[in-house]
């Protein structure tokens, strides 16, 4: 794997969860708290690389460039590695990965984003898919 498609993949990763972010970071009061949001935290995160190291499924139906076929390959197997890794430390530390706190509301409206990007990555091609692909 070259320098170019792991600083790629990396810029994928870091702008996927980007939409999550807030503008000001509060520290948490208490070690109860804490725990809450460090579990959230890990099961957001296992939650979105479960997702992505589904994303070279995409190549069954879609016909791609050789060069985007390694790029999303990539991704997938970063990703897969980074779910089986947060499973050994959910192992090891008894962390429930598939438990989130959001609001119904939120989880509702999450799916329905992911859904609505699925339906636009299935009917894209060629330079617009890769455009989709990478601001997902």
């Amino acid at each position: 794997m070259n320098r170019r498609t792991i600083a790629l993949t990396l810029v994928i990763v870091s702008l996927t969860g980007r939409g999550c972010l807030t503008s000001k970071v509060t520290p948490v009061g208490t070690a109860s708290e804490r725990d809450r949001v460090r579990v959230n935290s890990y099961s957001l995160l296992y939650q979105l690389l479960e997702q992505q190291k589904n994303v070279s499924k995409l190549l069954i139906i879609k016909r791609e460039r050789a060069d985007l076929k390694r790029l999303i390959k990539s991704i997938a197997s970063a990703s897969a590695a980074g779910a089986k890794t947060l499973e050994k430390f959910a192992k090891e530390d008894g962390l429930p990965l598939k438990q989130s706190s959001l609001p119904p509301g939120e989880a509702a409206t999450r799916e329905a984003i992911a859904d609505t990007r699925t339906k636009e990555l299935l009917a894209a091609s060629g330079d617009d898919f890769e455009l989709s692909l990478l601001m997902t």
